[in-house]
């Protein structure tokens, strides 16, 4: 049997799966609302890639896009994939900002909310999961960015396994938004009730997205991000944190579906934006992979982390 230090690295790729965005700078929903960026860039770019490399992925799947009943399907038909929740409250019940997501932006972040909307927006997004896939979500991310220690445990509550809605070494501090994770610890770790970006004794594992601040980068924060940073640069990434951390280490790639549609985001704004995205993740998975590092979901992660 395998010891823990003998265990392999774990790679898991996360997706926000979010309804096309107008492709300007604001992530200003389009209008009408489409969704290209499922049926494109997980029905032809992802889905193939995964199919490929024998590889898998976390898709986790905003409240605006379980309402489509063309998206819903398509994901239930994917191979290689789990699928998850993201909260965008600005769209749900009860007091939603817009009842129309068309045109508009996403701005509520969910640290913010009483307990009592907090609860009832969370509920309303797992009876919406389940309605769409026959099965209530396990692993979730917030949007925004914006969890807090109130959040883990409500997630705890409601029977998620495990959440990755923070960002090492990032202070979100934009637009009236202040949700500080600079503390925050690179690898899984049981979150605590208080604050979501300190160890604790939740029933829940936080995976945080893979994210280091080395010397080389003028203690910058370098993501695990293929819109972000080309795939040399999250080698480097994993090498940064096997030399500061023991094996078996979990590295987390997030990127958006609409990242891989031309038109559908800021970071993809024409077909050539999209295509360096693709390559640059599917360069960087087919590298993890040659090198070792095992593909694995967000749920299947902390059932690793529990059992060990």
């Amino acid at each position: 049997m395998l010891s823990d230090r003998d265990a392999p690295d774990r790679l898991v790729i996360t997706l926000d799966i979010e309804c096309d965005a107008d492709g300007g700078p604001t992530w200003r929903y389009s209008s009408p609302l489409t969704f290209r960026g499922v049926e494109h860039g997980l029905g032809e770019v992802l889905g193939p890639m995964l199919d490929e490399l024998g590889a898998c992925a976390t898709l986790l799947i905003s409240n605006v896009v379980m309402k489509d009943q063309a998206s819903v399907a398509l994901l239930r038909d994917l191979r290689g994939v789990e699928l998850g929740s993201h909260l965008h409250g600005d769209f749900l019940a009860p007091d939603p900002r817009h009842i129309d997501p068309a045109g508009a932006k996403t701005v509520d972040n969910q640290n913010e909310y009483s307990d009592e909307i907090e609860r009832a927006k969370m509920e309303a997004l797992g009876n919406l999961f389940t309605e769409g896939f026959g099965r209530a979500p396990t692993s979730f991310r917030a949007g925004r960015w914006s969890a807090a220690g109130r959040t883990a445990s409500l997630l705890a509550e409601l029977g998620y396994t495990a959440d990755s809605s923070v960002s090492p070494h990032v202070h979100w501090c934009d637009g009236g938004r202040s949700v500080d994770y600079r503390g925050a610890p690179e690898q899984p770790y049981r979150p605590g009730s208080a604050d979501i970006a300190r160890p604790g004794e939740l029933a829940l594992w936080e995976l945080p997205v893979s994210i280091v601040t080395p010397w080389w980068a003028r203690r910058r924060p370098i993501w695990l991000r293929p819109s972000l940073s080309p795939a040399r640069l999250m080698r480097l990434v994993v090498a940064d944190m096997r030399r500061r951390h023991p094996p078996p280490r979990t590295f987390v790639v997030m990127l958006h579906n609409t990242e891989l549609t031309p038109g559908t985001s800021p970071h993809s704004r024409t077909p050539d934006d999209a295509r360096v995205v693709a390559r640059r993740l599917r360069d960087f998975l087919s590298w993890a992979i040659d090198d070792g590092i095992h593909p694995m979901t967000l749920a299947a992660v902390a059932e690793a982390c529990e059992s060990s």
